[in-house]
């Protein structure tokens, strides 16, 4: 069996990394039985002190699938990411980030050194090349990128993205000529082990708006709290999502005492990854205007809990509107995403009922179809035999 050795900052038992880790885990519930997935990841959550407590450190560990082996930040040396290439002897390397300084950048740098996988190596940006990722910290990535290019640091990469979006945002910075080298294979999303079946929804009140996602700037959660002060109907805004930026998070604490009487915000923290659809589920509308997704698995999981879904257009979810169960609107058009959400107030019980089913329905059509995980199959095919 084929093997893939993936560098990757966050993965389970983790869950705090969001969707890039969850990717992941897909691909290898996925395709596991197909290829052999080994991880090096760090021994801890984001934002978390110490290590995962059902691990051993340093060591191959068999978790959901795939070999795992976990290190503590600091330890993860040029040395060790040699020592882990001679060790299992891949068909493919695997990087689940593009900027990521330590499980991307040392192992490019290694690679370009000791001239491992010229050919084959996979890189899923992950969504950090969309334009509105760019726009954050702009002039130090602009002049990394242009510094990574004079290297070659990236010459050769097959690049994993998962939509023609996406494809498009790494042809904006890389050119044309590395085309043939840009494959779209939409992300898989794990198992839910939970199902919201019934109509968990409480009648009458207030509009209950979620927002869940890690808090930075990235997921955009002051716009959201500016669209919501000129919101006239009454709101209960429920936020959900571990504080990844103590400075942006002070910033949208100032906004919401802003916010009048009729937007109540309820800051929840981390949401656990086995009651996120239970949570989901007693809310009407997902609001998440983010500056940019290559997948969204958050938005996966509120259709799936039956919530319409108010988004940017920065995401793969382009047809949201065209199946009635949600809107992706560009981010320079406030207004309308303010004018929508008092229209989601006015909404019939029956109206909020059809909606639940469409949305339910919606994604259990589109998730993990048989074209989705056939293209991601043949993704790794091509690295393997590159």
């Amino acid at each position: 069996m084929r093997r893939i050795l993936v560098f990757t900052r966050q993965y389970i038992p983790g869950f705090k990394g969001g969707g890039p880790l969850r990717s992941l885990s897909a691909l290898v519930e996925h395709l596991g039985n197909e290829f052999e997935f080994y991880v090096v990841t760090q021994d801890r959550d984001l934002g978390d002190l110490e290590s995962y407590k059902c691990i051993q450190l340093g060591t191959w560990n068999s978790v959901s699938g795939a070999q795992v082996k976990y290190f503590p930040l600091e330890s993860i040396s040029f040395n060790e990411i040699v020592g882990v290439f001679k060790d299992v002897g891949p068909d493919a390397i695997y990087l689940n980030s593009f900027f990521d300084p330590i499980f991307t950048l040392r192992v490019l740098v290694v690679r370009k050194i000791f001239r491992f996988f010229d050919r084959n190596l996979i890189l899923a940006p992950r969504g950090e090349l969309t334009y509105g990722a760019l726009e954050i910290k702009k002039f130090k990535k602009n002049l990394f990128i242009k510094l990574a290019k004079f290297i070659g640091l990236y010459e050769g990469v097959i690049w994993h993205v998962s939509s023609d979006i996406e494809k498009d945002c790494v042809l904006r910075v890389f050119g044309s000529s590395v085309a043939r080298n840009v494959l779209v294979a939409p992300n898989l999303a794990p198992s839910l082990s939970q199902q919201v079946d019934s109509l968990d929804r409480r009648h009458g009140g207030a509009l209950r708006i979620c927002f869940l996602s890690r808090i930075s700037r990235m997921k955009n959660l002051d716009y959201a709290l500016r669209v919501l002060r000129e919101v006239k109907a009454d709101v209960i805004f429920n936020i959900y999502g571990p504080v990844e930026d103590d400075v942006y998070m002070k910033e949208c604490n100032d906004l919401i005492g802003e916010l009048p009487e009729n937007v109540r915000v309820k800051l929840c923290g981390s949401a656990d990854p086995e009651r996120v659809l239970d949570l989901l589920s007693c809310n009407d509308l997902f609001f998440f205007p983010t500056r940019g997704e290559n997948f969204g698995h958050v938005i996966r999981e509120a259709l799936t809990a039956g919530l319409l879904v108010l988004t940017s257009d920065q995401t793969p979810w382009q047809d949201l509107e065209e199946f009635q169960v949600g809107w992706s609107i560009p981010l320079s058009r406030e207004t309308e995403f303010a004018r929508l959400i008092e229209g989601v107030a006015g909404f019939s019980e029956h109206a909020k009922e059809s909606a639940v089913r469409r949305c339910k329905e919606y994604a259990r059509k589109r998730i993990n179809s048989q074209e989705v995980i056939e293209a991601n199959r043949r993704l790794f095919g091509f690295a393997c035999q590159s």
